[in-house]
């Protein structure tokens, strides 16, 4: 199924009462919380730590901290549950749109004071992030500063994709204002070999592809904050459009290789997404009142063709398919937040949202005797979802090495579907979480957490679309509810050295309404589509650990390992879930000397197989190797030069099929491998 590069999680017109987290503040409150993190413990990593990587901005610095890693955010109903792991002068970010990477890329390096690790304690139980790190930038007047970038790189066949990039930023009085421009040029020259076996496993027929790839984006995006009327006042803007060009040209050979015809295909995509947010604080005697909310807007076109024709040119199948969709988000939060004596504070939140999304979508087929269109079920839709929690949480010391946070939040939500299918769903959630931090001396701890999590709704789940490329039409589930799981979590964190640490976490999900693959339709037109297949259980680990060697080398490691069992609503057996990560593994090895450092990186990510009506299908990312090197001699210039995916690994699709479903006789299997080739590139950043 092809549902375009865009996720349209959520919209909302309206939103009830108050706002949501608050973008970046001022000096004054990033002391607040400083002060707090303290409290319980933090380690703090002034600018001098990080001098010796020449950083040019704060995604520079982050990327340094040792055992911490950027966690854009999970997939969770709310907008304080779904945030990333990462504060900016004591607050969140309240974009949605923005990835948090983005928004570091426009801080200047020079403009931060201290990066503060918080852990347990002051983290937040109730965000799912039971690690943060605060970004304390200066204060004080300043006429401005910029940075930029520039960057080329060269695919396997000799394209060149460039990209640019901009930022300034300065206060005026208690006025702070940035601005940034991105530009960006990517094409990916992709290749592939494609191998169908009969059921006795003989060659049935064998594809050579050329799928290359070409994207276009640009963002534009500002933020200001500014007292007002006696509030603290934060604003925050984005615009982007990205566009994205593929074109097939696949040549097909029977089993003694000979020309067996050829296909032809062409996917264009368009997305905008425009996003406007507000945040306003303000104290009211002994309480700090947060208000704030985020509107943001996607609007996503894809049209895509293919034809097939035999040795000797002659249609044998074709396919159009026209996909339009438009979605919305709107949240509002408020919270009051109060210290109460011995150290324990109390913040009390609502927050109301509004998610929408529209789809339009038209199917034509060919077999040889003309087009005629294909009707989906669940293709033009309209699905709309009103929600509001209300939620309390107390934190504060137990003792001096124990500390506490503890919460509870309740929601509601209306959601409904109009259009190809009619539907009316009330739904309404408990959301308690605890957590539990205990010092070990001046730097380590241990954590303990308890929390019922409950999953964001993909809205594009409830519509139907179709992966012509692949044969595949996914329908819409009209009846799918938010998968919900009760987490419990052991973490360790220790730190050695001035940059050594280590970070182990395990984990247990008890899953209800777990997220699957099931059949809907009658009996005899069943088709795949996102469902709920009951209870599930998830066990896994996670360690990173930062170690620093000889001669100025350090090297980071982080490792994820998780395990599934769910039953599978058509066989009755256990089986893991589908499409879920199962291990993935970043390494990286740095060495910096005075003027001039070298690295590796390494990434390795491997998922569950994808248990559908009729096939199993697994799929694999391609593993990627990279070396760079990069040297600030030339005043005011960092130049980086790299070469990626040097292993040259290709992403690799193996489909078993069965007749009838996987209850009946095994039916042949495909198996594919796409990859790019190594990439070659060099980038200039600086300041101005």
């Amino acid at each position: 199924m092809h549902k375009g590069k865009f996720h349209a999680h959520a919209s909302l017109r309206c939103a009830l009462a108050a706002s949501t987290a608050i973008f970046a503040s001022s000096a004054a409150f990033a002391q607040e919380q400083s002060a707090a993190a303290d409290a319980v413990g933090a380690v703090v990593y002034d600018a001098a730590f990080f001098a010796q990587f020449s950083p040019r901005t704060a995604l520079d610095m982050i990327e340094r901290v040792p055992g911490f890693v950027l966690d854009e955010g999970a997939e969770r109903r709310g907008f304080a549950g779904a945030q990333s792991n990462v504060l900016i002068n004591g607050e969140p970010p309240t974009s949605k749109a923005q990835e948090i990477d983005d928004i570091l890329a426009r801080i200047p390096a020079r403009d931060v004071e201290r990066i503060e690790l918080i852990r347990g304690g002051g983290a937040s139980a109730g965000s799912a992030q039971s690690m943060h790190v605060n970004v304390v930038r200066r204060g004080g007047e300043g006429e401005g500063e910029g940075i930029w970038s520039l960057s080329a790189e060269r695919a396997e066949e000799g394209r060149v994709s460039p990209s640019v990039g901009a930022a300034w930023s300065g206060r005026r009085g208690a006025l702070e204002y940035g601005l940034s421009l991105d530009l960006d040029v990517a094409h990916a020259p992709v290749r592939g070999l494609r191998v169908d076996r009969d059921e006795s496993g003989e060659l049935d027929e064998r594809r050579v592809e050329r799928i290359p790839l070409d994207g276009r984006e640009g963002v534009l995006a500002g933020e200001a904050s500014f007292p007002l009327f006696g509030w603290h006042t934060a604003l925050n803007a984005q615009i982007s459009r990205s566009e994205s060009d593929e074109r097939e040209a696949t040549q097909m050979f029977d089993a003694f290789s000979v020309s067996d015809g050829a296909v032809e295909g062409d996917l264009a995509e368009r997305e905008d997404i425009a996003e406007l947010s507000v945040a306003l604080r303000r104290e009211f005697g002994p309480w700090r009142a947060e208000f704030g909310g985020v509107a943001t807007r996607r609007w996503y076109e894809g049209d895509e063709a293919t034809v097939e024709r035999d040795a000797g040119g002659v249609l044998e199948e074709a396919a159009w398919q026209s996909q339009s969709l438009e979605s919305g988000e709107t949240i509002a939060r408020a919270a009051l937040r109060r210290d109460l004596p011995r150290d324990w504070s109390v913040e009390l939140s609502a927050e109301g949202a509004l998610n929408t999304l529209e789809q339009r979508l038209a199917l034509v087929e060919d077999d040889g005797a003309g087009p005629a269109p294909v009707v989906l079920p669940s293709a033009n839709v309209r699905v709309e979802e009103v929600r509001a929690e209300f939620g309390a949480m107390l934190a504060g010391q137990l003792s001096p090495r124990w500390s506490l946070e503890a919460g509870a939040s309740v929601e509601f939500s209306n959601l409904t579907q109009s259009g190809d299918s009619d539907r009316e769903t009330v739904l309404e959630y408990w959301k308690p979480s605890l957590q539990l931090t205990r010092s070990l001396g001046e730097r380590d701890q241990v954590r303990f957490r308890l929390f019922r999590d409950v999953g964001q709704l993909d809205f594009e789940d409830f519509v139907s679309a179709a992966d012509i490329t692949s044969s595949v039409v996914i329908a819409g589930n009209p009846g799918l509810r938010p998968e919900t799981s009760w987490r419990a979590e052991a973490a360790g964190d220790w730190r050695f050295g001035e940059d050594g640490a280590l970070s182990v976490t395990l984990y247990h999900w008890a899953i209800e309404d777990a997220l699957d693959v099931v059949p809907v339709g009658p009996p005899g037109d069943q088709l795949d589509a996102p469902g709920n297949i009951g209870d599930a259980e998830m066990n896994g680990f996670r360690v990173s650990t930062s170690i620093p060697l000889t001669w100025g080398a350090s090297l980071r490691i982080d490792f994820m390992e998780q395990r599934s069992q769910a039953t599978d609503p058509l066989t009755g057996v256990k089986r893991e879930l589908s499409e879920i990560d199962e291990s993935a593994l970043t390494m990286g090895l740095r060495q910096d000397f005075s003027i001039f450092a070298w690295g590796l990186d390494y990434e390795r990510e491997t998922e569950t197989p994808s248990y559908q009506l009729d096939q199993i299908e697994l799929e694999r990312d391609a593993e990627d190797l990279t070396l760079w090197i990069e040297t600030t001699a030339f005043a005011g210039l960092k130049l980086r030069a790299w070469g990626s995916n040097l292993t040259d690994d290709a992403e690799t699709r193996d489909r078993r099929h069965y007749d009838a479903d996987r209850l009946g006789l095994f039916d042949g299997l495909d198996y594919r491998a796409r990859g790019e080739g190594p990439m070659f590139g060099l980038s200039a950043s600086g300041q101005f």
